[in-house]
């Protein structure tokens, strides 16, 4: 019987459906509140499976383009949708499978944070940050810090908001990084009161990681304030480094959770993004809302996501992609929000012409 079976499978199994798709994705985003950087990729597959296999099946075939693109926010949008101000084709790479594992492309090392001239390579398999010409992005690097070795969310690379400084982890200590060459700016890890802050994370995950632009804090939110389970991301744990000192900020906006998504400091002092129920807020430390944001753009509702926040200019704005835009190739829409004076901006970036242009420079 189990031969007869298998005889009447075998033509099936060899059998394999055939199809091709593209997706076009966002693989990282920065924006420090006048441009808007993004690295992109785009593949397109084909791929095969047989009728008893789940899912898409195995990729056969992978070509893939990489590009970090610029976008220019103007003071006032224009009429019409917003074409990249610049894209650099970082690489273009085809994989064919060898195996029934199917066809893969490398990791994308690029970080969105790279300067207008120059491009921030990440590759922490290996331990290594870079900088490259961003005219001659295959050429060698002209800047290189080592870091400790790490993959995905252990990796601790974070740039400040406005992108002139990054903190990266090496040897067990953190530096503070100058954006345009890598050189140390600062150096800290080795006192009593960061040894408190570290020991805080050695058993809880964290939501959120800043380092403050002034280069005064650095900040993590634990998941769900270090608690084993829930979504009650209300505390932030701050390091002072210049005193070398810790303490806790906890904040409650109300019954239920408060979730806290962002923070910064002004002259010393710390605003906080929270999110409480529908709303996003902006709170001191005392839990004080500054500012309460509208629920269409920022409610946890809505389909954007938070491009970048600005709390001296009091600007803040939301990331949204089209539904489909793997098939549709919309625009995106970035939604820009003043909450001193309550105007409100709505930009289009031209999604469709930016996939063109990337693919036609491959």
């Amino acid at each position: 019987m189990k031969a007869l079976l298998l005889s009447l499978f075998a033509p099936l199994l060899a059998c394999r459906q055939k199809s091709e798709h593209t997706w076009e994705t966002v693989v990282d985003l920065f924006c420090d509140g006048a441009t808007i950087t993004a690295v992109a990729q785009v593949e397109h597959v084909k791929a095969s499976r047989s009728p008893l296999e789940h899912g898409s099946g195995r990729h056969d075939e992978v070509t893939g383009w990489v590009g970090l693109v610029r976008w220019a926010l103007p003071p006032t949008p224009p009429e019409g949708r917003l074409k990249p101000q610049g894209i650099t084709l970082l690489g273009r790479e085809h994989a064919t499978a060898r195996d029934a594992r199917g066809a893969s492309l490398p990791e994308v090392l690029a970080r969105a944070c790279s300067s207008p001239d120059t491009l921030l390579f990440e590759d922490g398999a290996h331990g290594r940050l870079s900088l490259r010409r961003a005219s001659a992005p295959r050429s060698p690097a002209f800047a290189e810090f080592r870091i400790d070795p790490c993959m995905g969310p252990n990796c601790e690379v974070v740039p400040t908001r406005s992108g002139r400084h990054l903190l990266a982890k090496n040897r067990g200590k953190f530096s503070i990084l100058a954006g345009p060459d890598l050189s140390a700016v600062r150096e800290f890890g080795s006192g009593a009161g960061f040894s408190d802050f570290q020991g805080r994370f050695r058993r809880v995950e964290d939501h959120a990681r800043i380092l403050t632009d002034d280069l005064r804090y650095w900040i993590k939110v634990p998941f769900n304030a270090g608690e084993p389970q829930g979504f009650n991301h209300c505390k932030a744990v701050v390091y002072d480094i210049a005193e070398d000192a810790t303490r806790e900020v906890a904040l409650s906006l109300g019954p239920g959770p408060t979730g806290i998504e962002d923070a910064e400091s002004l002259e010393g002092n710390l605003q906080f993004l929270a999110r409480h129920g529908e709303t996003l807020h902006v709170v001191d430390p005392d839990s004080k809302v500054l500012a309460s944001l509208p629920a269409a753009r920022f409610g946890s509702a809505s389909p954007g996501s938070l491009l970048f926040w600005d709390p001296a200019r009091r600007r803040i704005a939301a990331w949204h992609e089209p539904d489909e835009n793997v098939l549709s190739l919309g625009p995106i829409q970035v939604f820009v929000h003043d909450y001193g004076t309550g105007n409100a901006s709505t930009y289009e970036l031209d999604w469709a012409d930016t996939v063109a242009r990337l693919r036609a420079q491959g």
